[in-house]
C-alpha cells in the first residue's frame, strides 16, 4: 500500500486585503494561514489534519494518529506501508525521522523541488486551490470545513487516478534521468 502525505498551506488573499484596508492589525491574518496535511492511498482519504503551525512535533502527533486510521480503514500492517511525502525540511527533521523508523514504513525518495512527482500537489491540491479561489472565510473553522468537504466528497476513482498519474510521472522522470518537469 502506498500512502501519500502532503502539506498544503491555505490562505485567503482577499481576507488579507480586507484586513489591511480596515486597518486591523496584520497579526489577525495569521489566523487564516493553516497547514493541511493529508494522508491518502488508492482507495480512500485516511487522515486530514489542519494545523496552525509547521512544527515537527505537530507532524509527529499526526503520524501517531495515522496508525490507527490505516489499521481501521485499510486493514494494513506497518510492514506494507510506503510513504511518499513532500521534501519540506520538516519531513526530514530528527523527531520525524525517528518516529518513522519506529513504524517500519518505507519512505519513498524523490528529487527536491519536485512537486510534479507528489500526487497531492499535482492531483489533489490543484483542484482544491481552484475551488477555494475567490472565497472569503470569516474564520479558520469555515476554511477547514470547506477544505474537508472538498476532500471527502471525492470518489474512489479520484484517488486511483492520482496514484496512476504518479506512476506515469515517475516513469517519465526515470526515463529522463531525473531531469523532468511537467508543464
Amino acid at each position: 500500500m502506498t500512502l501519500l502525505a502532503m502539506s498544503f498551506f491555505a490562505s485567503c488573499e482577499e481576507a488579507l486585503e480586507s484586513l489591511t484596508k480596515r486597518r486591523i492589525e496584520i497579526t489577525a491574518y495569521s489566523m487564516l494561514l493553516l497547514m493541511l496535511t493529508v494522508f491518502w492511498d488508492m482507495k480512500v482519504m485516511l487522515l486530514t489534519e489542519v494545523l496552525p503551525r509547521v512544527k515537527s512535533s505537530n507532524y509527529c502527533a499526526t503520524l501517531t494518529k495515522l496508525c490507527p486510521d490505516i489499521r481501521d480503514k485499510r486493514r494494513a500492517t506497518n510492514q506494507h506501508i510506503r510513504l511518499l511525502h513532500d521534501n519540506a525540511r520538516l519531513m526530514f527533521s530528527r523527531p520525524v525521522s525517528e518516529k518513522l523508523q519506529g513504524y517500519s514504513w518505507k519512505v519513498l525518495e524523490h528529487p527536491p523541488y519536485s512537486s510534479n512527482l507528489v500526487p497531492s500537489d499535482f492531483h489533489l491540491f490543484g483542484p482544491m486551490k481552484k475551488s477555494l479561489g475567490g472565497k472569503k472565510f470569516d474564520s479558520d473553522d469555515k476554511l477547514k470545513w470547506d477544505v474537508r468537504r472538498g476532500i471527502f466528497s471525492q470518489l474512489t476513482e479520484f484517488y486511483e487516478t492520482g496514484i496512476f498519474k504518479l506512476i506515469h510521472c515517475w516513469d517519465k522522470c526515470l526515463n529522463m534521468y531525473g531531469s523532468y518537469a511537467e508543464k
